[in-house]
């Protein structure tokens, strides 16, 4: 299966269209309803705060495939830099990205990368 990419410029009004696009790449790709809903929950929220601490004229790269255990992979990429959940980070999305996937992290601070765990 091919893998799902979109490339978004800063403007939150795209991420219905993103939710969209994802959510029937998920179908196809056979995700399981709750599965689904995980994934496109995380990615709006990565999503969107990676619109808000991008740079002006700067784009959000979305990708996501399917890996060899039928775990789906979702990274998002913008280039903000993504912050670490703690006492004085503002951004408790994090928190809630690493609740509905299972494997979170950041990778050279302007990428996050989710993966859904197995059950």
């Amino acid at each position: 299966m091919e893998a799902f990419s979109a490339t978004l410029q800063l403007d939150p009004t795209l991420l219905q269209g993103l939710r969209h696009s994802l959510a029937a790449w998920l179908e196809s790709a056979g995700a399981p309803i709750a599965e689904r809903n995980s994934v496109l929950l995380a990615t709006h929220e990565a999503a969107a705060h990676a619109m808000q601490t991008g740079r002006t004229g700067g784009t959000v790269d979305v990708t996501a495939t399917k890996d060899g255990s039928e775990a789906f992979v979702v990274h998002v990429r913008s280039d903000g830099v993504w912050e670490q959940v703690g006492p004085d980070t503002p951004w408790s999305g994090l928190g809630l990205i690493a609740g509905l996937m299972g494997d979170v992290s950041t990778q050279a601070s302007h990428t996050l990368r989710m993966r859904t765990s197995l059950s």
